[in-house]
């Protein structure tokens, strides 16, 4: 038998499913990590921090109209805002240790940026001709109508991101608040809807699932309050 100092960083382990056994090799780091270090490390491992392609954001929207227009959803999150998390920020995944890691926008790019493209792409698609109106984070209503002037369209449709967050460990929890809004081309407020909620929306134990599931998530809840009759309405 070797000594305890010459004992391998890898011991063959074997897994028996009915009469299949397969060989393969258990990392234990004797010697580098006691057991509750190893433990919160594998857990880390399973449910570490990632990123989420907000870019496949697909809204379907009912809406006509033959007006050009504006659009720009602004983050007005109040973590975002105080600069306590990035503008990419979109969730955690916790660990089943109690670690939690951040989950981000997987371009990197602001999640308002990633949405308003969302929101002329579809727009777009209606035969809207629209344009994004990008807009920095907590932007207040001065500074979005005089950015709204320089643009020469005839409607401007701004949703203000209040809360977009999801939590995901076997289940996927989203709070969100969301609030639309549409002006004529002198500003004045034509409509205002708004959605908010907490919500548990799906179960997952993979990453993917997780994405897959927050990025139906907005889709859906953009498309709501964007096909809302009012906002529709005003649009025209």
């Amino acid at each position: 038998m070797l000594p305890r100092s010459t004992l391998p960083l890898f011991e063959p382990a074997v897994i028996v499913a009915g009469q299949h056994a397969i060989w393969g090799s258990v990392i234990v780091f004797k010697r580098f990590l006691p057991p509750l270090a190893l433990l919160l490390t594998l857990g880390a491992c399973l449910h570490g921090g990632g990123t989420y392609e907000f870019a496949a954001v697909d809204l379907t929207l009912t809406v006509s109209s033959g007006r050009t227009v504006s659009a720009s959803v602004i983050d007005h999150r109040p973590y975002v805002v105080n600069g306590k998390e990035s503008s990419s920020f979109v969730g955690t995944t916790q660990g089943k240790a109690g670690g939690t890691a951040d989950i981000r926008t997987g371009s990197g790019r602001p999640l308002a940026e990633e949405l308003t493209d969302a929101v002329v792409r579809a727009l777009d698609r209606r035969g809207i001709a629209a344009s994004a109106m990008p807009l920095p984070k907590g932007s207040p209503e001065e500074a979005i109508l005089t950015a709204f002037r320089t643009q020469g369209t005839e409607r401007l449709l701004v949703v203000r991101m209040f809360e977009w967050k999801t939590k995901a460990l076997t289940r996927v929890i989203l709070r969100w608040h969301l609030e639309a809004i549409v002006r004529d081309r002198a500003g004045n407020v034509l409509a205002r809807r708004a959605t908010q909620g907490t919500e548990s929306v799906g179960v997952t134990n993979l990453r993917r699932d997780s994405a897959d599931i927050a990025i139906r998530e907005v889709s859906q809840k953009l498309s709501q309050l964007l096909n809302d009759p009012v906002i529709a309405g005003a649009l025209r």
